[in-house]
């Protein structure tokens, strides 16, 4: 569920406790510090070993390619269903992911793969493709290529008047969480998908098999827009897989007491509540903080409780090897 409850309400809650000194307008400064003890809560809140399910989020998924182990994302892609999907370039990048002449759409992908896709992997004329994560609506559309494409573009029919768009850029990840690899060129009615493993950080390497690993190992910063670099391990041959990634976010930066707690959810506002508190009572060094803290605890660890309800799901079965990985 949402959060709707907003800033406000929690602190005024806390402000309520008795003997609370103010939190709003200390000093003569709008809002403080009650708006940077809401951050600092919620920053705690997500920070680790916290893994919330309503946290979670995804990577667009992006296909591999044949002997390169790192990947730039911008969060635009096109996808062609048994081919590939390839990453846009950032809308800042020297060439813009998606341009238009006309109604004619260029899409570069020159970041993601520079030099170009193996042949058989790669855009063809005629391909059904669709476009997510253009900031333009009239760019995300499912439409087929139109011209023979470059090495590292192709071209597709759009509406017209669109301004140079591309990938936003992905700048929340706190920190990845797992991966699953799809065979993404099998016709077989069960595809393959197959766990692999995340990784700090890998070393580059010249084993050639299906990966095994990747690492979100740094980040790019393309014409300002930050875009997360992934490597995988080993590295990958010709053989096409679709790359799924799940990552805990950041906290977002609260600007407002007028603004919600999201992600974090309304029947897990008891936690914000007692955690508030404690951070309150330490801004003005009140000595009831360590007890108070010591109960904030207690609801973090009975919020955690929750998911805990269900088991985890470990198995092996005769034909899953225990190195498990592509």
């Amino acid at each position: 569920m949402p959060s709707t409850l907003t800033l406000q309400a929690i602190v005024d809650i806390v402000q309520t406790s008795k003997g609370m000194k103010p939190l709003v307008g200390v000093g003569g400064i709008p809002n403080q510090p009650a708006l940077e003890l809401c951050n600092n809560t919620l920053q705690e809140l997500l920070a680790a070993p916290y893994n919330w399910r309503f946290n979670k989020t995804s990577i667009p998924p992006f296909t591999t390619v044949g002997y390169q182990q790192d990947y730039i994302h911008s969060g635009c892609t096109a996808t062609c269903k048994g081919r590939y999907i390839v990453v846009l370039n950032a809308q800042t990048s020297t060439t813009a992911g998606l341009t238009e002449a006309a109604t004619t759409v260029t899409a570069t992908f020159s970041d993601f793969a520079p030099t170009g896709l193996p042949s058989g992997q790669g855009p063809n004329v005629g391909d059904t493709i669709t476009v997510s994560g253009a900031n333009q609506s009239g760019y995300n559309i499912t439409t087929t290529i139109t011209a023979v494409p470059s090495t590292t573009s192709f071209q597709y029919t759009a509406v017209g008047g669109l301004t140079a768009d591309g990938g936003q850029g992905i700048s929340n990840i706190n920190w990845m969480e797992h991966v699953s690899l799809q065979d993404w060129q099998s016709s077989a009615t069960v595809i393959p998908v197959h766990d692999a493993e995340i990784a700090a950080s890998l070393f580059l390497e010249s084993i050639i098999q299906p990966p095994m690993k990747f690492a979100y190992q740094l980040d790019k910063i393309i014409g300002g827009t930050v875009c997360p670099m992934f490597r995988a391990w080993p590295v990958p041959s010709s053989q096409v897989w679709a790359v799924n990634l799940f990552y805990q976010a950041k906290a977002p930066t609260l600007s407002v007491l007028s603004g919600t707690w999201a992600p974090w959810p309304d029947d897990l506002s008891f936690v914000l509540t007692n955690m508030l508190k404690a951070k309150a009572l330490d801004w003005w060094e009140d000595p009831r903080y360590a007890s108070s803290y010591t109960v904030a605890q207690q609801a973090l660890l009975k919020a955690l409780g929750t998911k805990d309800q269900e088991p985890r799901h470990e198995s092996l079965f005769p034909d899953l090897p225990i190195a498990r990985g592509g």
